[in-house]
């Protein structure tokens, strides 16, 4: 991202850095390790997936040991957005009394790279008259 928070148009390799999601890990100690850079809202951004070619594939596993609750995520998609409620107020009233805080939630959005249109070297999200575009996201909801 640049500094108006915009892509850069590069894709940055993640290996050995907070952002790596390659294999499991804990969503607290990527927010850790992201907090020792400064970085203290967790994730808000898109992750590049390897292999994207148009079919539908596997992108994200999300597991609760302690509720046994399992999603995987499949998609056609190139990109997917990751937001982890970093930036949520310590106490945010919601309906029926419920109270969320800072990293209470996670969203997975499936996507083409954000500014594609502008960033010739990522995935076009051109369609012209008559053009016909589909988009395929499976959410699979399992135990452990």
């Amino acid at each position: 991202m640049n500094e108006d928070l915009l892509p850069k148009g590069t894709i940055e390799p993640v290996a050995g850095t907070a952002f790596d999601l390659t294999s499991p890990r804990r969503l607290g100690d990527c927010f850790a390790e992201l907090a020792q850079s400064g970085m203290n809202d967790g994730f808000d951004g898109n992750w590049c997936l390897t292999g994207a070619d148009g079919q539908v594939k596997p992108c994200a596993v999300v597991s609760h040991e302690a509720s046994g609750r399992k999603i995987t995520l499949s998609t056609s998609e190139p990109g997917l957005q990751i937001y982890t409620a970093g930036t949520f107020p310590e106490r945010l009233k919601a309906k029926k009394g419920a109270v969320y805080g800072k990293f209470s939630g996670v969203a997975l959005e499936t996507q083409i790279y954000p500014d594609a249109v502008n960033i010739p070297t990522f995935p076009s999200v051109r369609l012209d008259p008559g053009q016909r575009r589909v988009q395929v996201m499976r959410v699979e909801f399992s135990t452990l």
